[in-house]
């Protein structure tokens, strides 16, 4: 804030007292509090207020020194901070502690100014100790005054602004950024526990409001967390809800326990809090990209353990401000979750994690009660998987991605303007599972807008695939192997049934290391490139009961790549694999050509070589040359009657088409056999004011494809 806001709020206060009291009163104890409220907001590097005709040497005077001695109240937080560097602000700060302790008289505003100002500067020149990038001073205290005629909320630390503000967390990985602090908590009752007397704990961040809004991301600590003592508090930024913060410019914090309300000390006894050594520390690791095209995030992260008795296993809703894509295609948007399982059964990860649901859920309809008033789409765990858009879940870090589009239930009315929840849950677990033998953690969920990516050569992505893949081997003849993480699920499913194989291609763009000191024709020798559809059931069980499956799968040998189409793998630059679909074969079952959701890339001959090998997968995409001149969003299967086109000469459907099918519907025009074929949408054989109906509703957005008559 310039210096002349600030002047011009006091001196607005300053003169309304003076209206009020004709006396020429000085500067009033509100008017001191007024000006300390809003130093304690601004950020520190605030000048020092200059000298004006309005205000009286003694108004400035007092208003000089309440500034510096706010920022010597506030002081730093030392423990963040390289001891060499704090040298130049304790020497700033014993400057100005030394001067406030002069009688007024003695002292000028210039000397309290030039004292602030020497602060700040030095304040600047401050050197966080290693992956720290913010700190909050360390001197915070507040004990419960309520009495049971004047009852006080809770015990806090109100907002407090950074030692060194704005601190940027908008490039950083969330899971990788800690707030971490000291809580020393007392509890002198002898009636009430720790666990009510602490409960509700709320740790806030805040970036500079907006239009009068405040922007925040709030965390809660579990109840039964705190304890009365010492409490080492670390909070990963994934779990804190966003509520509209700007992570690039946050600039506060505040922390509250309001579990004491309504708690008399005189019955109930004192409850105290401290904090000390407030930092925010960044462990986000060198070259780390932020997923783009993210519209909306659900941070969760706390762990959801089985009970006994029950079949279910389900995070809470986490809810975010409220995201419109309502003019965004479905397909097109992609629901990506991150969750850790763990499985302590015995049972395979099959057995138990088979069935359940992921939720998107809008605003609940105003006035009512859920579930009545709750609206929102299911993503069946079972269907996904046989579709071949996600798989199997298993014990340890899962990550899964599908479009929108792909929502099997619905309650009510998803209002798609409104998204502001989300919820994974497995809802058939066997019977007589131990309490906590398995839990879930949700990292993160996220909606990402994918519509810029669409090129109609690509008719599929594997998406997943794309990151660093490491072998070392210490020892020839090791089963060290050069690879994927496994099978690899692509984006959506994809039809190449009908593909000119010769043409279409898979195409891999990566780059190879090779640190054993072999060339990289030995080294990268031996391997598969493997492209299938999802497995299907034998008929047959394995021996601990559970279904036993068929891979249908086709490789391409990497020693075929090399010699039969004099393709090298070689390392230390960028290679781009243009793989026609032809040249694979049959590596196990039978591939279904118009259901391919898997890829995976392995080269196994790096095991005979000492050293440490590298595989930087950049893409992975199936690529149909044939389909450049296609509309990227191709027409759905009729419902152009009138025949007209785009300047691009591609079909176009509007309200005419609506009304040129009720006009076939009721007999108004003969229909050439075309466009009766165009105007049944339905597929019932016939043109009727459905139809018409269907076809409006396309034109004008309202649906983005026809119902047939067994669907409508």
């Amino acid at each position: 804030m310039p210096v002349l806001s600030l002047k011009w709020l006091l001196e607005r206060r300053i003169n309304a007292e003076k209206r009020k009291e004709e006396d020429g009163m000085k500067l009033t104890k509100k008017v001191l509090a007024l000006c300390l409220s809003l130093l304690l907001v601004l950020p520190m590097s605030l000048p020092a207020l200059a000298a004006d005709e309005d205000l009286s040497p003694d108004e400035i005077l007092a208003a000089s020194r309440a500034a510096l001695q706010t920022a010597v109240n506030r002081g730093i937080n030392d423990a963040a901070y390289e001891e060499a560097s704090t040298a130049a602000f304790d020497e700033a700060l014993a400057a100005a502690e030394a001067l406030l302790e002069q009688e007024d008289p003695a002292v000028t505003a210039e000397q309290f100014d030039a004292a602030l100002e020497a602060m700040n500067a030095a304040k600047e020149e401050l050197v966080y100790v290693e992956n720290v990038v913010g700190a909050f001073a360390a001197d915070n205290t507040d004990e419960d005054t309520s009495s049971a005629t004047t009852p006080w909320p809770e015990i806090q630390m109100d907002w407090t602004t950074a030692d060194k503000t704005p601190i940027d967390l908008s490039e950083s990985d969330k899971t990788k950024v800690t707030v971490s602090f000291d809580l020393t908590l007392t509890n002198t009752s002898g009636s009430v526990t720790d666990a009510d007397a602490f409960k509700n704990a709320y740790v806030v961040l805040r970036s500079v409001d907006a239009g009068g809004t405040e922007h925040k991301a709030q965390y809660n600590i579990p109840t039964s967390t705190l304890k009365a003592g010492l409490n080492e508090i670390e909070i990963t930024l994934n779990r804190f809800s966003d509520e509209g913060v700007d992570w690039a410019n946050l600039t506060q914090m505040r922390f509250f326990i309001p579990g004491v309300r309504d708690l008399d000390p005189e019955k109930n006894g004192w409850f105290t809090m401290q904090l000390a050594d407030i930092r925010i520390t960044d462990e986000t690791p060198e070259g780390y990209q932020p997923i783009e095209g993210v519209v909306a995030e659900f941070y969760d992260g706390e762990t959801h353990a089985n009970e006994t008795g029950r079949k279910d296993l389900a995070s809470e809703w986490v809810s975010t401000t409220p995201v419109d894509i309502s003019d965004k295609p479905l397909d097109q948007m992609y629901l990506q979750v991150n969750f850790t399982l763990t499985n302590t059964t015995g049972q395979a990860d099959s057995a138990i994690f088979n069935a359940g649901y992921f939720r998107l859920r809008s605003t609940d309809d105003e006035g009512s009660t859920p579930p009545d008033g709750e609206n929102n789409v299911g993503y069946s765990l079972k269907d996904l998987m046989d579709r071949g858009l996600i798989q199997q879940p298993v014990d340890g870090k899962n990550t899964v991605e599908f479009p929108l589009s792909a929502y099997n239930t619905e309650l009510n009315a998803m209002k798609w303007d409104e998204v502001n929840r989300f919820r994974m849950y497995f809802d058939n677990l066997p019977d007589g599972l131990d309490a906590g033998s398995v839990t879930l953690t949700v990292t993160s969920a996220v909606i990402i807008d994918r519509a810029e990516e669409v090129d109609p050569t690509v008719v599929g992505k594997f998406s997943n695939a794309a990151g660093t893949y490491t072998a070392t081997n210490d020892g020839a003849g090791s089963n060290v192997v050069l690879q994927t993480n496994g099978w690899v699920t692509a984006d959506a499913a994809m039809d190449l049934s009908e593909v000119n194989k010769d043409e279409t291609v898979l195409r891999i763009v990566m780059t190879l290391g090779n640190e054993t000191g072999v060339e990289d024709a030995t080294v990268f020798r031996t391997g598969k490139i493997l492209l299938a559809s999802p497995s299907t059931d034998t008929g047959e069980q394995n021996d601990d009961g559970t279904a036993k499956m068929q891979e249908n799968s086709m490789r391409l040998m990497i020693a075929n790549l090399i010699d039969v189409h004099e393709t090298p793998l070689t390392s230390g630059r960028e290679l781009t694999l243009n793989i026609p679909l032809s040249w694979l074969e049959v590596e196990a079952g039978e591939i279904d050509w118009s259901n391919v959701t898997l890829f995976r890339i392995f080269i196994d001959s790096v095991n005979q070589h000492n050293g440490t090998t590298t595989m930087d997968i950049a893409s992975v995409e199936v690529i149909d040359p044939s389909r450049t001149d296609l509309d990227p969003t191709p027409l759905p299967d009729v419902g152009n009657v009138d025949g007209s086109v785009d300047e691009n000469g591609n079909p176009t459907i509007t309200a005419n088409d609506a009304l040129m099918a009720l006009q076939i519907a009721t007999n108004k025009i003969e229909a050439t056999t075309e466009q009766v074929t165009q105007a049944d949408v339905n597929k019932d054989g016939n043109v009727s004011a459905n139809d018409a109906l269907q076809i409006l509703q396309y034109a004008t957005q309202k649906i983005t494809s026809f119902s047939t008559a067994t669907e409508a």
